[in-house]
């Protein structure tokens, strides 16, 4: 059992390691066994409402606003469980709000580029 992030991405390549597979994988997400993967890396992304996307690290989890590339806010929800503390503004978290756009917008772009080859599978 592991206690890190994971995401669905993660399943076909956890599966397919698990198999043993030493083909190409041309789709997102990273395998759960890989441990040269540290859990300060892994993270999650998803859908939240309308053009808003989360991305989940270990720390912290940014909404990000797609149509007007922008963040909405950026909570360290390990100790705001109730996510009252709003970040955006706070120079203190700047980088680490910059890694997660960075992740979100690096995500999207593969994941766009990908459904305009077909290669996604």
């Amino acid at each position: 059992m592991r206690h890190s992030l994971a995401s669905q991405v993660d399943l076909a390549p956890t599966v397919l390691d698990m198999l043993h597979y030493k083909g190409v994988y041309t789709g997102l997400g990273r395998s759960l066994l890989d441990s040269t993967i540290a859990d300060s890396d892994r993270y999650a992304i998803n859908r939240f409402v309308y053009e808003c996307y989360q991305v989940i690290n270990d720390e912290f989890v940014l909404g990000y606003d797609l149509a007007h590339d922008s963040s909405r806010y950026l909570y360290r929800y390990k100790t705001d469980s109730l996510l009252k503390d709003n970040l955006i503004g706070d120079e203190g978290c700047a980088r680490a709000r910059r890694k997660l756009e960075t992740l979100i917008r690096a995500n999207m772009q593969a994941y766009n580029q990908a459904l305009l080859r077909r290669s996604l599978e």
